[in-house]
């Protein structure tokens, strides 16, 4: 989506085939609110369907409605955190479109025959609006795109009436890949024979009728290249991620780089997490053999998937950083073997 202002909404173009250009000032999730609900009207009559609604907030670019930004801008956060007006304006148009297609439901009937899950895919943002942060994870470390807890811990939010009938705060680490078993567990569906299933389903956790059983937890992130080539001059990558694999069990969390830059200068970072949610003191020297034993679980989780991950670079020099490719091509990457 392209707005031609520096304030607030004006001139739309998003730039999507099957969604047509709005008229000036139609803030897009307010538009795929009222699409949503139209959609309802053709698919909710009293049988099953699903829904996937991603409102686009609160992602960049970072636009908010004047009135919100306005009303934003009058606040400031007593710890001293959030600060951007725009990312408030953000949230709270966030938070009109689900209660628009929440209304919708409860209008047609279908309110509490409807589960709904909310989540974010990722951390905040590094982005600025004005000079001022969008956002931050604070106290956690990092951000979007970062395999430190800033940023993949987010939040998740379960309404199931007639199942869930108090509201309770559940502790336990769940995954994104997990909502696919849990949605069929919803419906009273099964996995296809035979399917593999990187997901276990935590619907006994929304009442707290059991305990979690699985004892590990695998991030790969292999995207990142340590030096990239812009405009003729290497450097470092991003900050907030190199190419990555993290396992958790129980407060331990082992971080595998595959390369290493300024930013990451150590290829093993190992955190107690009930002792350190900031991720600010890397243990990894302290327990040698702890580290070994949980980078075996990556190599075996790796095989496992069957997860491609990124090759030395025969043609790169450490010493003068020659021989990086201003492009990433898909020979870099391969299945691991142990």
């Amino acid at each position: 989506m392209k707005a031609a202002s520096v304030y607030g909404i004006k001139v739309i173009h998003y730039q999507n085939d099957t969604l047509e250009d709005g008229p000036e000032n139609e803030y897009l999730t307010d538009r795929l609110a009222r699409e949503a609900v139209e959609q309802l009207e053709v698919e909710g009559d009293n049988r099953p369907f699903f829904m996937a609604f991603w409102s686009y907030q609160v992602h960049s670019p970072f636009q908010g409605k004047d009135e919100y930004i306005r009303k934003y801008e009058k606040k400031t956060d007593p710890y001293g955190i959030q600060n951007c007006p725009t990312m408030g304006a953000m949230v709270q148009s966030m938070d009109d479109a689900l209660g628009t297609i929440r209304s919708a439901l409860e209008e047609k009937g279908l309110a509490e025959n409807t589960i709904i899950i909310f989540m974010s895919d990722n951390g905040p943002s590094k982005g600025k609006v004005n000079g001022v942060p969008v956002s931050s994870a604070e106290p956690l470390r990092g951000m979007k795109g970062s395999v430190y807890e800033g940023g993949y811990r987010v939040p998740l939010i379960v309404h199931w009436p007639g199942r869930v009938t108090e509201e309770r705060i559940c502790h336990d680490i769940v995954t994104s890949t997990d909502l696919y078993t849990t949605i069929l567990e919803m419906a009273g569906l099964t996995p296809k024979s035979g399917q593999p299933v990187d997901s276990e389903s935590f619907v006994p956790l929304l009442d707290g009728s059991e305990s979690p059983t699985r004892e590990t937890f695998f991030c790969h992130y292999p995207q990142g290249p340590a030096y990239v080539r812009k405009e003729g001059e290497i450097t470092a990558g991003a900050p907030h991620h190199v190419a990555s694999t993290t396992v958790r069990r129980g407060p331990w969390k082992l971080i595998r780089r595959w390369d290493t830059n300024e930013h990451f200068p150590v290829p093993f970072e190992l955190y107690n997490l009930e002792k350190d949610q900031g991720e600010s003191q890397n243990l990894a020297e302290d327990y040698p053999e702890l580290v070994k034993e949980l980078d075996r679980m990556i190599s075996d989780y790796l095989v496992d998937t069957q997860a491609l991950v990124p090759q030395p670079n025969p043609d790169f020099d450490p010493a003068t950083r020659e021989g990086v490719s201003s492009v990433t091509p898909p020979e870099v990457y391969t299945s691991f073997e142990a």
